[in-house]
């Protein structure tokens, strides 16, 4: 039995390391190599126009599909609800800036649809807090990502006129001529200044010259009515002069009619001349008001970009502007990831604590029941591979199939990890029920108290544990279901080796959008919990096994950094 199962492991993992790479045959995909040119310290997603956020948010949207309850560890932001284990996981992660990701993953009970891990602030059972360091190798040879990129020019355009814009004002904001300008502006400005008040001061001359001799609007008008009266009254007079007498009244009225009309057209001129000089003062004083208001703007400019508060506020209010405007840019033009091939390795260290009681049937009936806390370490070291191809790849736009190549899908993970454990898994599980009764006036009140215990062999705890194991799915179907298979040995000290075999078949049910976001994970598995028969029991093979489903509710978000 050992033998085939060394044979199917052997022939499975050639299989997958040796498969092929993705394939983009149509016009619409581009296939991104992460071989790192000489001299080029650009990562493969910045040399052909894929961002820092849009890389990460497609391994982490295609990781979260994957989420089945085993004990393999992921990166990317989720949260999930796993109804076998009666449990929920949060696993938030950072995004460093050399591609490598951090991740943290928090596991604890559900019960009435809480998860508590303090209660009394004493840590509650089935808690596990698990550190995960990332290695990403963003030029490594055999890593590629190929996307549907039929929107991407349209796409590049709108972000580089954002990020022009915006450097545009932050460069301004980090000038350090920008003082020095503000206070050239001002030098000019202010001798615009001078130049319009002398201007005001020749027209106040003007004006003070004419009204020094009297010539005042108000006067001027009331001269000119005054003038107009009398020439209309002389005029009425020489048309009531008799024959004889008109002719030498006639001439001498006329005389002093021309000159009631030369003062009248000489005192509309001065009019004029006052009106036009008032007019221009006033246009001159609203002009000066108005670089007078220019300078209050600079000075006030300059204080505020001598004020670091103000700047770094303005920058941070420039970025965050940005940021949101490329983030509905990328709404706006989704990419469609049509294939991702990647391998990385994962550093972690995990905790766990278990509360639980043990009855021991061998001691006084007072401590048969115990409450015991047990606190298990571990260290990880695991590499990943994952091969992902949509089947729209092999298709044009007119559903015509343009390449008919197979590809091989899959998500593999060979793990080692290393610690302190105990023999929980060992022991099973019982019903206890203690129960007392109450008497009062003959009427008897029965109470019961029911617990969930451990018991068989006897606990042990802090013991020495290695387990090694891999966790294969493997795509069928244009991706609708997987092979799920997870060899896993475990060697513990004062315990046999042990070896566990889990196959399954996997559903990831989409949205009705068919995101890579995936509501639902269900796995209808079979476990065969000790194949070599290390533990001391009398079942067959057959009989030494799980078999159930597995429902996983993943809720992806995006990790820190975006």
């Amino acid at each position: 039995m050992r033998i085939l199962l060394t044979s199917f492991y052997i022939l499975t993992f050639t299989r997958i390391l040796s498969g092929q790479d993705i394939d983009a045959n149509s016009e619409t995909i581009t296939d991104l190599s992460l071989t790192e040119p000489d001299n080029q310290k650009e990562t493969f997603y910045e040399r052909v126009g894929l961002g820092n956020k849009e890389y990460k948010k497609v391994l982490t949207g295609f990781l979260s599909t994957t989420l089945s309850g085993q004990e393999t560890k992921t990166t990317g932001g989720f949260a999930a609800l796993n109804i076998e284990e009666g449990s929920a996981t949060f696993s938030p992660s950072i995004i460093l800036d050399n591609n490598n990701i951090v991740s943290t993953e928090l596991r604890a009970g559900v019960t009435d649809g809480i998860t508590s891990i303090f209660t009394n602030n004493k840590l509650n059972t089935n808690v596990s807090l698990d550190f995960q360091y990332h290695i990403i190798n963003a030029y490594k040879e055999e890593n590629s990502l190929s996307y549907n990129n039929s929107d991407n020019l349209a796409k590049e355009f709108e972000k580089d006129k954002i990020i022009k814009d915006n450097k545009v004002l932050l460069s301004k904001l980090q000038n350090e001529n920008l003082l020095a300008d503000a206070a050239n502006k001002i030098n000019e400005i202010k001798l615009q200044i001078h130049e319009a008040s002398l201007e005001i001061e020749k027209n106040d001359e003007t004006v003070d010259q004419l009204e020094s001799i009297g010539l005042h609007i108000k006067d001027l008008d009331n001269k000119i009515n005054l003038n107009e009266h009398l020439i209309i009254e002389k005029k009425k007079e020489i048309g009531m002069l008799s024959p004889i007498n008109k002719r030498k009244e006639i001439l001498e009225g006329e005389k002093s009619i021309s000159g009631w009309e030369l003062e009248i057209l000489n005192s509309i001129k001065a009019k004029k001349i006052l009106k036009l000089a008032n007019e221009k003062i006033g246009v001159l004083k609203i002009k000066m008001e108005t670089l007078e208001n220019k300078i209050k703007n600079l000075n006030d400019e300059i204080s505020l970009y001598q004020n670091p508060i103000y700047v770094i506020k303005e920058i941070e209010s420039i970025r965050n502007k940005e940021r949101e405007e490329l983030r509905k840019i990328d709404e706006k033009y989704p990419i469609f990831v049509t294939g991702i091939n990647i391998s990385w390795f994962t550093l972690g260290y995990g905790v766990k604590n278990d509360a639980f009681f043990y009855y021991d049937p061998d001691v006084s009936f007072s401590g048969q029941i115990d409450k015991k806390n047990s606190l298990s370490q571990e260290f990880r070291f695991q590499w990943y591979r994952y091969s992902f191809i949509n089947s729209r790849n092999n298709i044009d736009e007119n559903g015509k199939v343009i390449s008919s190549k197979k590809t091989v899908n899959f998500f593999l993970v060979n793990g080692l990890t290393f610690g302190l454990d105990n023999n929980l898994f060992e022991l099973s599980t019982i019903q206890i029920k203690d129960s007392s009764t109450s008497t009062f006036e003959n009427n008897n009140r029965e109470f019961a108290n029911e617990v969930t215990a451990y018991t068989g062999v006897p606990f042990e705890d802090n013991l020495s544990k290695l387990s090694v194991f891999s966790d294969l799915y493997y795509y069928l179907y244009q991706n609708k279901l997987a092979i799920h298979v997870f060899p896993k040995h475990v060697i513990q000290s004062k315990n046999k080796p042990l070896t566990q075999f889990t196959a399954g078949i996997f559903f990831a049910f989409k949205n009705k959008e068919l995101t890579q976001t995936s509501p639902i994970n269900v796995e209808v598995f079979y476990e065969f919990t000790d194949i070599f028969k290390t533990t001391d029991n009398n079942f067959r093979l057959t009989e030494r096994n799980n078999i159930g489903l597995r429902f996983t509710f993943p809720i992806n978000f995006q990790p820190f950094n975006y």
